[in-house]
Parts: C-alpha cells; sequence; structure tokens
C-alpha cells in the first residue's frame, strides 16, 4: 500500500471544513433554514436547518475524501503513481467542498447567481485540472480511464489518457463558457459535455484495441 502523504492530508481536510468554518463565522447573518438543493432548472426544492446546512456536507465530503484516499492507496499499482496525477486523487473533494460551501452560503445571504452556474463554473475548473493531470497518470485500477483496453494494455492506456486530456480540457472550457448562458442551456450544454468526453475516450481506446489486433 502506498503511504499517505500526511502534508497533503492535512491541508485537503482543512480545505474540506472551511465551508464549516465560514458558516460559524457568519452565523448571525444566516436565516435559520438554507437551501441545499436545486432543480434542474435552478428552482430551489431542497433545505435544511442552519446547523445542520454548515456541517452535514463538509463532513459527508470528508467521509468520502477518507473513501477515495484509501481506495487509492490501496490499489498497489499506485506504489510508483506520479504524484501529479495523485492530486486528483486529493484535491477532487476538497474543491467540491468549497463550491458547494459557496453555493450554499451565497444563496443563504442573497447571490443572485444561479445555482446552474456555479455548478458549470465547478465542473469547467474541475475538467480543466484533469485534463491537465490525466496524461500524467500511470497504469491503476482506481485513477483514471479505466477500461478493459486501457487495463489490459499500456500503450492503450497512456494513448487514451493522452487522447482524454484533451478532451477533458476542450470540455471544461466548455463549460465554464456554459456558466454565463441562460439557465436552460446550461444544463443540456453539461449533458452533452459529459457524454461526448464518455464516447469519445471510449471509441478512442477500443479503436486503438482493434487496431493491435488485426493481423
Amino acid at each position: 500500500m502506498k503511504k499517505w502523504n500526511k502534508k497533503q492530508f492535512i491541508i485537503t481536510t482543512i480545505v474540506i471544513f472551511l465551508p464549516m468554518i465560514a458558516g460559524f463565522l457568519m452565523w448571525n447573518r444566516l436565516p435559520e433554514r438554507m437551501t441545499t438543493h436545486w432543480g434542474a432548472g435552478g428552482e430551489a426544492d431542497g433545505s435544511m436547518s442552519k446547523l445542520a446546512a454548515i456541517t452535514s456536507i463538509p463532513g459527508f465530503i470528508f467521509v468520502m475524501h477518507l473513501f477515495c484516499l484509501f481506495m487509492t492507496h490501496l490499489d498497489f499499482n499506485n506504489e510508483n503513481q506520479s504524484p501529479k496525477a495523485l492530486l486528483i486523487a486529493y484535491w477532487a473533494m476538497p474543491l467540491t467542498s468549497l463550491f458547494a460551501g459557496i453555493m450554499v452560503l451565497g444563496t443563504a445571504m442573497g447571490s443572485t447567481f444561479q445555482p446552474m452556474n456555479w455548478l458549470n463554473l465547478f465542473f469547467g475548473i474541475l475538467f480543466i485540472l484533469v485534463g491537465n493531470y490525466l496524461p500524467k497518470c500511470r497504469q491503476n485500477g482506481t485513477i483514471g480511464i479505466r477500461l478493459p483496453w486501457t487495463l489490459a494494455d499500456e500503450e492503450n492506456w497512456n494513448k487514451t489518457h493522452r487522447f482524454g486530456g484533451y478532451t477533458f480540457l476542450i470540455g471544461g472550457l466548455l463549460l465554464l463558457l456554459s456558466s454565463f448562458l441562460g439557465a436552460g442551456l446550461q444544463l443540456p450544454l453539461m449533458m452533452v459535455v459529459l457524454l461526448s468526453i464518455c464516447l469519445l475516450t471510449t471509441i478512442y481506446s477500443y479503436k486503438l484495441h482493434k487496431e493491435k489486433q488485426r493481423p
């Protein structure tokens, strides 16, 4: 099992709980019930008490953070994994917590920036980061584009991840731009981007696999 990076773990854990700390500092300015869920059109359709909203979201994300890191470090194929690729595992949940906190606290404070704007902005930044680090990811069973052909062939893995890096970068840029579009266009565009990334990388990887099988 690969040793945990204690410094990264401490820093990312602090980042996860920053929204909770901010919530307690803003306690007297927050409403007794806070919106914590929105529908596809951006309309509020779920709420929690102030205390639950401030504590439960970072708490749940922290549990997911522990699970992701445990599974990543349990994989013996990650013994020699690129430190840059491991940043994806360490920072995915902290970034999620930050953006969730901004959405929940911002809405409670009267922000007019729509939830779908925040969501597309978050995924845009996340996809750009993933696209940058994905090509550096070495073959393993927990981080990256895990298809039967990539897991069975290191050359396929490397080529697919270089291609996947470009698709994530382009998808991330499109999502960043879409965060300034109308709410009715944002969700469809997000679904198209996600589906396109999945289909293009899968088709590309399978094409490499079939080409290698030819006599």
